[in-house]
């Protein structure tokens, strides 16, 4: 377990700043360990006597697991009792009855936290901190759930946004975060007005605005006044290359699809055991290729067939939060299959991609835009981008949709990102999904377990 001295010099600053200031921004970037700094930071104001508890409004996925896990990973943190906020609205009045230190509560929920804080002594919320994780889910001023919020956050004893770096010209995203923690204080409560002040339109209609040039030294000072920024470049105690479990993106498999995914590996098991052992690990991949597909969210109508059912979209909705949460970053996404690709495309239109059908000029052309930082979203299949190509000058974040079975192919991906002329800590993702073969999948590509070994654990499974 780790000890309040094992917090990183950028932690510590942050956990400062948000102690000693009730309304403050973190910038910090991936990996930059926002939630434990928020987390000592709220303990020394508990301690203090100045906090009693605090609620975390996040996505889904980040309130569900992110939160109730860290605290068990420190020493001075240890002792806090998280609640995950969830269910129906009972439920969920009934979890907030409950004693507790923190109350996570997912940002689809944003309403109805609002109706509950009004029902709640005024005495109550000035001894709480509020905790907005990822605040980019704010940022549109039109917002029903922005709108909500901002009248009764200054309730709070502190009001605490925790986001990614953010986008570049992305100034008029900021704004509702900004009217939420001040209150208005900042820049007002009028983002029609403020817009007018700093921005112009390109358009007859206002559909598209851009910043004044004049304006972007007041809107960074402004921004500057109440934030604290950590970016990966000003951490050099961060290793170069982050890939360990720990920045594993767990999903879990949706409760309806469980049984079949159950179903077809006791048929794939069955009919492994009755093959020679060494002739059913050399063919393991392509026997649990089935339960791969599952755990993607598809399963392909015959063999052969590109044509696919749709199942479930838990790894898409993880991948989604996490692009959402790299900031502006470029991310490189791999894939597996051909349905893969197809929902990725589905949820990026005319996504640049290397695999099977691009050529040779498209190459060429990716490479280059992608290290230009032109690119926000790649999409990549390990096997025909494990060699040859440098693209170190693009992003440094590769999350994986879709993990291969191969050592080789993984490594060789990892190296074109983290090779060098590569300026930033680089991160492997991947996203595995609970009590499937994902997790086989990543112990045979990070541990390099043998194929006989994988072959064991796998029909030792049922």
């Amino acid at each position: 377990m780790r000890k309040k001295s094992d917090l990183r010099g950028a932690q510590q600053r942050t956990a400062t700043r948000l102690y000693e200031h009730p309304d403050t921004q973190a910038v910090i970037g991936m990996g930059g360990g926002k939630t434990a700094a928020a987390l000592t930071a709220f303990v020394e104001l508990k301690e203090d006597g100045y906090a009693r508890e605090m609620f975390v409004l996040a996505p889904k996925r980040v309130v569900q697991l992110v939160w109730p896990a860290e605290p068990r990973l420190w020493e001075h943190l240890c002792h806090l009792k998280v609640i995950h906020v969830t269910g129906t609205a009972a439920q969920r009045l009934a979890l907030l009855k409950k004693p507790a230190d923190i109350y996570c509560i997912g940002v689809d929920n944003t309403q109805w936290f609002v109706e509950w804080i009004k029902t709640q002594r005024a005495e109550r919320m000035a001894k709480a901190v509020l905790c907005i994780d990822e605040s980019s889910r704010f940022k549109n001023p039109r917002s029903k759930r922005g709108k909500a919020l901002w009248p009764v956050a200054g309730q709070f004893l502190s009001r605490w946004l925790l986001t990614g770096t953010p986008r570049p010209n992305g100034y008029e995203d900021q704004f509702m975060p900004m009217k939420i923690m001040t209150g208005g204080r900042l820049w007002g409560k009028s983002f029609d007005q403020w817009r007018k002040r700093h921005f112009y339109s390109t358009d007859w209609q206002g559909h598209n605005w851009v910043v004044q040039p004049a304006s972007v030294p007041e809107l960074v000072t402004d921004i500057n006044s109440v934030s604290i920024t950590i970016a990966l470049e000003d951490m050099p105690e961060l290793p170069s290359l982050n890939d360990g479990p720990e920045f594993i993106e767990w999903v879990d498999m949706p409760i309806e699809i469980k049984p079949v995914y159950d179903k077809m590996k006791r048929h794939l098991v069955a009919e492994l055991k009755k093959k020679s052992k060494l002739v059913a690990a050399a063919n393991m991949a392509v026997a649990s290729g089935k339960l791969e597909q599952i755990a993607q969210g598809f399963l392909y109508e015959e063999l052969g067939s590109h044509e696919a059912t749709r199942l479930h979209d838990a790894k898409m909705e993880a991948l989604l939060e996490m692009i959402e949460a790299s900031g502006g970053e470029p991310v490189m996404v791999a894939y597996t299959f051909v349905e893969d690709l197809v929902r990725l495309q589905a949820e990026f239109p005319k996504l640049p991609f290397y695999g099977s059908g691009t050529t040779d000029k498209q190459a060429v052309a990716h490479e280059a835009a992608w290290n230009d930082r032109q690119i926000p979203v790649l999409a990549v299949h390990p096997a025909s981008v494990g060699h040859g190509l440098n693209l170190q000058h693009g992003g440094a974040n590769l999350f994986w949709y879709g993990m291969t079975w191969s050592a080789e192919l993984y490594d060789q991906l990892l190296k074109r990102i983290h090779r060098p002329g590569q300026t930033r800590p680089c991160f492997s993702r991947p996203i595995l999904m609970r009590g499937t073969v994902d997790e086989l999948k990543y112990d045979r590509v990070r541990n390099k377990i043998s194929d006989q070994a994988a072959f064991q654990r796998f029909i030792n499974e049922v």
